[in-house]
């Protein structure tokens, strides 16, 4: 199932970014293909919920490819429960160069963030 909707927001540095978002549940699942399916982006956040460590382990997989192909992406983390602790998060930081970003129900402006981080980060 692919579920999308896009938006156009200004980055700290007021640059104006149109981002797609995209909620590709499943496609995990296709794994072989995952080379092509990031052909041509820009940019990427990759989003889990915190109280399910499945849903890391899925983007995970995804975080070394995206980091060869030399796409900027940022790491999104919803905070409801707390399967996923910040030092296992930190070692991405670490590894990869790229930062996390929060939000939950109340507070979506973690959302923004990380599509403005990613924005600045690809015009660098």
């Amino acid at each position: 199932m692919v579920d999308s909707t896009s938006k156009i927001i200004l980055s700290e540095s007021k640059i104006k970014v149109k981002v797609y978002f995209s909620c590709e549940t499943g496609l995990d699942r296709y794994r072989i293909i995952t080379k092509t399916h990031f052909k041509g982006v820009q940019g990427c956040i990759l989003n889990f919920y915190m109280g399910d460590k499945s849903s890391f382990e899925v983007i995970s997989r995804n975080i070394k490819t995206i980091f060869d192909l030399k796409i900027p992406f940022a790491i999104l983390a919803k905070k409801n429960g707390q399967e996923i602790d910040d030092s296992t998060l930190q070692s991405y930081i670490s590894k990869y160069g790229t930062k996390v970003f929060y939000y939950d129900d109340n507070n979506k402006e973690g959302i923004f963030d990380a599509a403005g981080y990613v924005a600045e980060t690809y015009f660098k």
